[in-house]
């Protein structure tokens, strides 16, 4: 603003000074004429349009306040030429107005065109202006703003603005902020620019931390949608997090009381436990292992900065190392659930649970109850470490504040097994009634559902079901009452028991309504066990005056339920008739309609030559068939099936790699003038032991290298990565990747690999490796072509065992060059005393089973560019995909 607008001044005092609100709207009123009638001058100077336009945001600000609707439209095109203009802060004033006036105006928004305004001050080359533009897309964005192909623009000239190499670092991470509030509002944009995840990915591997904050915060909304296509960036990640906890090449600036930038360290975990937990799977063994590693050392090294800075530190410092320690454990229960693990997990949080500030321990026992959750497969380490701290969250139920009593609340519910439901539920009894009134509905059904699910005796669970609808006054939910006459119905052995239960409750003063509910189902069906020719427990007349000593302060449906239970003591009792009948007969003049249906037809059905009809119509509750809803698990919508996804694009000119590492266990994979890789096999049996070298051959440091090896094959062979090559490979250097395939059974397609990098432009490559089943193919030595011919006619009995196809190559190739390339790739040779046949013998190795290969070729005399080539195998369809390797191998002139 300049700082010379007394004409602003002069206006926000005169308003203040109004002396009521019909004098403050008479000068607002007066002062938007003026502005209007000056608005109308096309040679306004920049001073005059920012002053007109700040005084609009005051009267805007001020109507908001106050509920007073006044109509600013006429300032719209005003505001939206001033972001046009080549002064710095006409524009900002500009893009104030409009995102504090004019936001939800969508249609005013479209009628002046801001797309075009927009669009213009993005491609600028003015830093000022692009981050003006930014900083406004990224505030007012929402959903239909713009049009399909205006917002896809938008997306493109953000990408392009992040991935520009003349971009600042401020534009860069004003951009990637954008696209963050576009993706968060308008989510089928992730599906629509897809193709740009990779690129995105691939600028993680900055040394900016502040690039790398908004960077993460954009791949965590991607990774939402689009988990699988973000797992390249694991490796990046998991560099960058040891860089920081161990203090790698950190900017001083970017050290917090000697901490390396927490808020980074919190954002890079929360993204790999989305990642990992989403994919756990395809993530590699080793970085999972690496990952474990640092989650430990950051656990470490928070627990050790706490305990020097304890009384010393600041409680910004202490928030934001506890930040990271909450979010480690978090990130370290979905990597590992063995019992070290967890027992280092909740050893670093015991420690927190006595600090002295609530919000530590809310946030201890939120992670603790983290862990739980993610490990349900590990309950026997889970019950042994959550028994240490029972008590503390006993303690906790009495904390003064109620977000801490409702967590621990949580934990205690999750921290009960078999074991020790006892000791917990007589616990929780005794806090019930001192249980704050907002906590009680949420505590009454946790009780509920760890009796239902850990209890075994029938007895007990009706016991203790019964004492909690008695304390639990009309808090209780209708599924825990009905539950518990289930259960008595279904038990004949609980019945006496219940009754008399019931009975008591209901000698007692005071009693929940619920409990009248539960007596009138159970003295209905079981008032034979109360009213015994021996001992009796009550009599009769006893029985009635219990429940209709309530009967007129109880609920309709209470009241129906009892009308019910009269009838079925009418039934049993000829001397409680008279009273009966006086009751029902008053209910047939009541003002509720059920009521009064009800007692009308029970007048009629009490008539002596009904009463057969009475008893057939009130028999005893039958057995229950249906479960109990107390802990069923909710009905999560599914998530929509995602499409299929899009196979990646081999590489050009793989083949000349791939067929030339199939003849040679070493050689040139690919080269290219950025980046050459050499290939190693070895190989023992069924294991292939193999080598990738990538050679840096580009004017610049390689960056952002990943590599990614598809396992689709799963059941039939397996891949296992033994090191990993670095995310940077400098000028002239070379980094190894080191793999094992093991062959479990015959596959026909070789896995992908796929490999990115950063050098100038992202560069993406995908090959097949040259890993087949031929690989596993070693020499069998015959003693004669007797025995030759006697193995190939046993084989000839298999019906999917033998497999021919004539092979065409492109080059001559002599008989000596087919030997070669056959001894090469495992075959034994055996002398066939015919210059145009060629006999051979092997073994192939699968973890699974063995399996014995013979070979035959027959060249034609005359024409050596053809070829039949035979198999036999003993295994089926074996010989098909070596046929077919084989004739491939040949036809590619190798």
């Amino acid at each position: 603003m300049a700082p010379q607008m007394k004409g602003l001044m002069q206006f926000i005092s005169d308003v203040r000074s109004s002396k009521n609100a019909a004098e403050e709207n008479t000068q607002i009123h007066s002062e938007l004429i003026n502005i209007q009638n000056h608005f109308k001058d096309k040679n306004l100077s920049s001073y005059q349009k920012q002053k007109y336009a700040c005084k609009l945001i005051y009267i805007c600000l001020n109507s908001q306040k106050k509920d007073n609707v006044v109509n600013l439209d006429f300032g719209l095109p005003h505001c939206c030429s001033m972001i046009e203009s080549e002064s710095l802060s006409e524009r900002n004033i500009g893009y104030l107005a409009l995102q504090l006036i004019y936001a939800s105006q969508l249609e005013n928004l479209s009628e002046f065109n801001l797309f075009s305004h927009l669009e213009r001050n993005l491609d600028s080359h003015q830093e000022d202006k692009v981050a003006l533009a930014l900083h406004f897309l990224a505030g007012v964005y929402y959903d239909e703003l713009f049009t399909t192909n205006e917002l896809a623009k938008i997306i493109e000239l953000l990408l392009q603005l992040i991935r520009a190499s003349n971009s600042s670092v401020l534009v860069k991470k004003k951009s990637s902020l954008a696209l963050l509030k576009i993706l968060r509002d308008s989510s089928e944009s992730v599906k629509v620019h897809e193709r740009f995840i990779p690129r995105i990915l691939s600028l993680l591997d900055t040394d900016n931390i502040g690039l790398m904050i908004s960077l993460c915060s954009l791949v965590q909304q991607i990774s939402k949608h689009r988990p699988k296509a973000c797992i390249p960036a694991i490796p990046v990640l998991i560099q960058k997090l040891d860089q920081l906890i161990e203090q790698k090449d950190i900017e001083s600036d970017y050290l917090y009381n000697g901490f390396p930038s927490p808020w980074l360290i919190v954002k890079i975990m929360r993204l790999l436990e989305t990642l990992v937990s989403d994919n756990f799977e395809q993530v590699d063994q080793l970085q999972i292992e690496h990952l474990n590693r640092l989650v430990k050392d950051s656990i470490a090294l928070v627990i050790k900065l706490f305990d020097k800075n304890d009384k010393n530190a600041n409680p910004q410092f202490k928030n934001s190392i506890l930040a990271v320690l909450f979010q480690s454990i978090s990130l370290g229960s979905c990597l590992d659930s063995s019992l070290q693990s967890i027992s280092v997990a909740f050893d670093a949080l015991g420690g927190l649970l006595r600090s002295s500030e609530v919000n530590t321990r809310y946030l201890v026992l939120d992670s603790m109850i983290k862990i739980i959750r993610n490990n349900p497969a590990s309950n026997i380490y889970i019950e042994k470490e959550t028994s240490k701290y029972i008590d503390q969250f006993f303690q906790f139920l009495y904390d003064r504040d109620t977000s801490v009593r409702k967590k621990s609340t949580e934990a205690i519910f999750l921290s009960t097994n078999s074991s020790n439901i006892v000791m917990i539920v007589k616990k929780l009894f005794e806090y019930l009634p001192r249980c704050d009134y907002t906590l009680r509905p949420d505590l009454i059904l946790k009780i509920s559902i760890l009796l239902e699910k850990y209890s075994t005796d029938a007895t007990w669970y009706v016991q203790q079901n019964l004492k909690l609808v008695f304390l639990s006054g009309n808090y209780l939910k209708d599924e825990v009452w009905e539950r518990v006459v289930q259960i008595t119905i279904n038990n004949e052995d609980i019945q006496l028991t219940t009754a008399r239960l019931v009975l008591d409750y209901l000698k007692q003063k005071e009693f929940p309504e619920t409990m009248l509910k539960i007596a009138a189902v159970v003295f209905g069906d079981y008032h034979r066990y109360l009213i015994q020719v021996q001992s009796p427990l009550a009599h009769e007349k006893e029985l009635l005056s219990l429940l209709y000593h309530k009967y007129f302060y109880c609920s309709v449906q209470t009241r129906a339920m009892l009308l019910t239970c009269f009838m079925k003591l009418f039934i049993a009792y000829e001397d409680l008739r008279p009273r009966i009948l006086d009751i029902i007969e008053k209910e047939t003049c009541s003002i509720d309609s059920e009521i009064q249906q009800r007692s009308v037809e029970y007048l009629q059905l009490s008539k002596p030559h009904n009463h057969a009809l009475l008893a057939i119509l009130l028999q005893e509750n039958p057995p229950f068939t249906l479960k109990s809803k107390l802990y069923s698990i909710p009905n999560i919508e599914k998530p929509p099936v995602p499409p299929p996804s899009r196979k990646r694009m081999l590489t050009s000119n793989w083949e000349e790699g791939y067929y030339r590492l199939i003849n040679y266990n070493q050689g040139i994979f690919f080269e290219n003038s950025l980046i050459k890789i050499l290939f190693k096999c070895e190989k023992d049996r069924h294991i292939l032991s193999c080598q990738l070298i990538f050679i840096n051959q580009a004017p610049t440091d390689i960056t952002g290298f990943t590599v990614s090896i598809d396992n689709e094959a799963t059941k039939n062979f397996s891949v296992q990565n033994l090191s990993l090559p670095d995310s940077v490979i400098p000028l002239g250097k070379r980094s190894v990747h080191k793999f094992q395939v093991t062959v479990k059974k015959p596959f026909v397609t070789s896995p992908l690999i796929h490999i990115s990098f950063m050098c100038g432009t992202l560069t993406s490559l995908t090959f097949k490796l040259p890993t087949c089943l031929l690989k596993c193919l070693h020499p069998q030595t015959l003693s004669s072509l007797d025995e030759y011919s006697f193995r190939w006619n046993q084989i000839a009995g298999l019906q999917y065992g033998e497999y021919a196809t004539d092979v065409k190559v492109k080059h001559r190739l002599s008989r000596e060059s087919l030997l070669r390339i056959l001894e090469r790739i495992g075959v034994s040779l055996i002398d066939s005393f015919d210059p145009n046949i060629v006999l051979g013998a092997g073994i192939l190795n699968t973890e699974a089973s063995n399996y014995g290969v013979l070979l035959r070729l027959e060249l034609g005399p005359s024409d050596a560019l053809a070829f039949k080539l035979i198999i036999r195998c003993t295994g089926d369809n074996i010989s098909h995909i070596l046929v077919t390797t084989l004739a491939d191998l040949f036809s590619h002139g190798v």
